[in-house]
């Protein structure tokens, strides 16, 4: 059990996520609507998410029952004033109203594409390529975010002709169940890549990529009926997403977040939940893993043991960060073969690879100016003008990976 900062008591127990044992997943690949219907009508006051508000104390949470009926309604509303419209630009910042709406705009068939809430006027460009690119005028947010949008960009002509609606002042709806059922080939999401080579390019991931993807992550990170997630990742960013909402929502156990600027402003409240929560599975790029060796800024006693599975990708994987981190919060009950080092990308929804839970990291020490020619020469710890890389595992499931020329296709 867990009890909020309001006093009101939430069960978290579970059950094991294996589909052939889970009554849930039993029936095979679901839509996420489908999913979560069937947690509430299985498990109607399981905790599904917690938002630690300044990344400490339980502020809003939701049970499975609570977060469906609120799907359901503010789909037919968002039905209503999408007015046709089949895209929308999410910007929200992490939290509880966006899980209600992204899973809402998969309920009404509409395809979500999650930004960064814009704090700068190149971001507000961002917003209007991704608009453009996605035929759409529609930006979902919350009425706090949009009044700020206005304050602060309200004269730049790339919001001209966009409406932003704040799904937090949406009237509640019962027309909800006249809604059709997505199918799996649905798209559910589209994300947009960084747009650091070019212009931002949209990915559409269905319903059947996020049940793949889900559970191909349980396959190699089981995380059974103990599990729990613990998560400061941007929900517009696809680990963040992925991680922190769709496989708790598809294996029935609680998620823990927090803002990514809770976790920045000080890495220990990260470290200090997964103690407080019993978190199990948590990922981060690592350059967080790095900032919680440089910094000492967790409160009291820490016990990590229940952390199995600390997922690091998103950017390269550092050797010296890994040995740190291990070495630091070894005593602090952290087991060296939890931190688990893997490969993804947006247009694979988002895992590719990963090192498994029973082993430890594997550095390979390489030849640094062989390297640098594209030849890979392993040579012994130690010797001069070397270069570390880490392992990032291996594929499970039916992921196969192949690395073709693009010219020759070879």
């Amino acid at each position: 059990m867990t009890t909020s900062a309001t006093g009101r008591t939430t069960t978290v127990t579970g059950h094991p996520v294996a589909p052939e044992t889970d009554p849930v997943l039993a029936a095979g690949p679901l839509p996420l609507p489908v999913v979560l219907a069937r947690r509430a009508a299985h498990s109607p006051g399981t905790l599904a998410y917690a938002y630690l508000r300044n990344g400490e104390e339980i502020g809003e949470q939701t049970t499975y029952a609570e977060l469906y009926a609120a799907v359901r309604s503010r789909a037919a509303a968002l039905a209503a004033a999408a007015d046709g419209r089949r895209t929308a630009v999410l910007l929200y910042p992490n939290g509880l109203e966006f899980i209600r709406s992204w899973l809402a705009c998969t309920t009404a068939g509409i395809q979500g594409a999650p930004l960064q809430v814009p704090t700068r006027a190149q971001a507000v460009e961002r917003l209007r390529t991704v608009a453009d690119d996605a035929r759409t005028t529609l930006v979902l947010t919350t009425a706090e975010v949009r009044d700020q949008i206005l304050a602060d960009f309200g004269d730049l002509p790339e919001l001209d002709g966009l409406e932003l609606l704040a799904t937090d002042e949406l009237p509640s709806s019962d027309a909800a169940f006249a809604l059709d059922e997505p199918a799996l080939s649905d798209v559910a999401l589209l994300q947009y890549t960084s747009g650091s080579t070019g212009t931002p390019k949209g990915v559409m991931v269905t319903h059947a990529n996020f049940w793949a993807n889900a559970r191909e992550m349980d396959l190699l990170w089981p995380i059974r009926g103990d599990g729990a997630v613990v998560s400061w990742l941007p929900f517009f960013h696809d680990m963040g997403l992925l991680l922190g909402i769709v496989l708790p929502l598809w294996s029935g156990r609680p998620s823990y977040l927090m803002g990514p600027e809770a976790f920045i402003r000080r890495p220990g409240r990260w470290l200090e939940a997964l103690s407080r929560f019993g978190g199990t599975h948590a990922a981060a790029p690592n350059f967080a893993y790095d900032l919680c060796v440089r910094s000492d800024t967790a409160r009291g006693p820490l016990d990590l043991s229940r952390w199995r599975v600390a997922i690091n990708g998103a950017e390269p994987v550092r050797a010296h960060t890994v040995q740190e981190f291990t070495g630091k919060y070894a005593a602090h009950g952290f087991d060296a073969r939890a931190m688990c080092p893997g490969y993804g990308l947006a247009e694979f929804t988002l895992k590719v690879s990963g090192s498994s839970p029973d082993d430890e990291p594997r550095p390979l020490v390489l030849d640094a100016a062989a390297l640098s020619l594209g030849t890979v020469a392993p040579v012994p710890a130690g010797t001069p003008a070397t270069a570390t890389v880490m392992s990032c595992g291996r594929t499970v499931g039916g992921t196969r990976v192949r690395i073709v020329d693009p010219h020759t296709l070879r």
